[in-house]
């Protein structure tokens, strides 16, 4: 019986050739874009939950009247974190981020034993308060991060950037 409806549907597809192309093009494309947003939305799901507390951490957005098309991005002013932690009752813990514009290094200074310093540019440099792997699971290579930043000028560096 089963090999009997193979025969038929061969036999029309072989005689409305555009239609059965059309049809088999549409299913693929539909099955595609349906695979690619399944794929999309679960990426989305898990993106930093790898974070212990990962359900409790929010990002504060602001947007950008600068430009047309008021942007949404992931900055704010100043005094925005110390508002959000006097005046909001939820919220346990505030860290904040600075992380230079895109396309621009930041300029590193290293002070040496001779009263002179050692400067150079780098890119990816992310400033954060001191607090920041308190709220954030990181697994160091050496050392410990909960008191990693407590000094000024004291760093946190991943292994490719130490190898560079």
């Amino acid at each position: 019986m089963l090999l009997h409806k193979i025969k038929i549907a061969l036999r029309v597809m072989v005689r409305q050739r555009f239609f059965s192309i059309l049809n088999i093009a549409g299913l693929t494309f539909g099955s595609a874009s349906v695979l690619l947003i399944y794929l999309y939305v679960q990426d989305e799901l898990k993106f930093d939950k790898f974070h212990e507390n990962s359900e409790n951490i929010f990002r504060v957005n602001m947007t950008n009247i600068w430009i047309q098309g008021n942007d949404v991005f992931g900055s704010t002013g100043p005094g925005v974190a110390r508002a959000l932690k006097n005046d909001v009752e939820n919220i346990e813990e505030v860290v904040r981020l600075h992380y230079p514009y895109y396309g621009n290094d930041q300029v590193i200074i290293v002070p040496q034993t001779d009263k002179t310093f050692k400067t150079f540019q780098e890119g990816n440099v992310l400033a954060v308060d001191s607090n920041f792997f308190e709220m954030f699971t990181l697994q160091p290579i050496r050392g410990d991060l909960k008191s990693a930043l407590h000094n000024p000028g004291n760093v946190v560096l991943n292994k490719s950037t130490a190898l560079n």
